[in-house]
């Protein structure tokens, strides 16, 4: 038995650790789904790229260009919605450092001196 084993709970060691709610599931799916997502639309759009040709008869151009298309696309989507996470990580702890400031006091208040701002 590890150490951090043993210094857990009964009640800590029966806690599930896979996500509980829809929003946690769907988060993690998300996150772990941006390689399936470049590759996926890549392939998709190059198929369809594929049939556009053979009706046509112009052999490899839309291939290429759905393909490159789908990639772009597919990098684009999973770097916007990475920025958006960052900014909204970064608001959250934000606002948690600025409950912390309002509701905790300061040590320096304690020693009877001002907080440096």
């Amino acid at each position: 038995m590890t150490a951090e084993r043993a210094l857990t709970s009964d009640a800590d060691a029966s806690t599930p650790s896979a996500p509980t709610t829809g929003s946690d599931v769907t988060d993690q799916f998300m996150q772990s789904s941006g390689g399936y997502e470049l590759v996926l639309s890549a392939v998709i759009l190059g198929l369809i790229g594929l049939y556009i040709d053979r009706r046509i008869g112009t052999t490899p151009v839309f291939v290429l260009v759905l393909s490159f298309a789908g990639f772009v696309g597919a990098g684009a989507s999973i770097y916007y919605r990475y920025r958006h996470r960052i900014d909204t990580l970064r608001a959250e702890a934000a606002a948690l450092r600025r409950e912390a400031e309002r509701t905790a006091p300061s040590n320096q208040n304690r020693l009877g001196t001002e907080p440096s701002r």
